[in-house]
């Protein structure tokens, strides 16, 4: 949202505390709407979408706002995409490394690229590898020791295509 242009976006506050700010933004060349839903730790997309439906867009803020769970949000705004992450609310490590995890194969899965969706998957079968915290740039995946925002990149990655060791 700008505040040079308020009337270009809003944001919807949480009751529940692992959650930031909905973000809701108005195209500027149609009448259409975005939202974008984030965890509190790292910032990382929960529920995202875009809709020329305004009433959906206020259903998804009021489901937002009260603290539904993000399937049930999705149940209520058929447009809302689920990221694939869950939310942590203690903001466990592990957790947090588990969650990405989910996103990455929920990403791999719905992308159109096979050897993308291959290298996501054979890298979670290592268990060694699924214990680290996981992070992609130019589909190349990478790992670190820490969470966003201070990742730690072990120099270790993967890149579609390579064949795991």
């Amino acid at each position: 949202m700008s505040e040079s242009n308020p009337l270009y976006g809003a944001t919807v506050a949480s009751n529940v505390p692992c959650r930031n700010r909905l973000t809701v933004s108005a195209y500027t060349w149609k009448r259409r709407w975005s939202i974008r839903g984030e965890e509190s730790c790292q910032g990382m997309e929960l529920i995202g979408g875009d809709t020329d439906d305004l009433a959906q867009i206020v259903r998804a803020a009021r489901a937002w706002h009260g603290g539904t769970e993000l399937t049930e949000i999705r149940r209520t705004a058929p447009f809302v995409h689920l990221a694939g992450r869950f939310e942590v609310p203690d903001h466990d490590p592990a957790q947090l490394a588990e969650s990405e995890w989910q996103h990455l194969r929920t990403r791999a899965a719905e992308a159109d690229a096979p050897e993308f969706q291959a290298l996501i998957e054979a890298a979670f079968r290592e268990p060694a590898l699924r214990a680290l915290y996981p992070f992609t740039s130019m589909w190349t995946l990478r790992f670190s020791t820490c969470t966003r925002p201070g990742l730690a990149d072990l120099g270790l990655f993967w890149k579609a295509g390579d064949r795991p060791g």
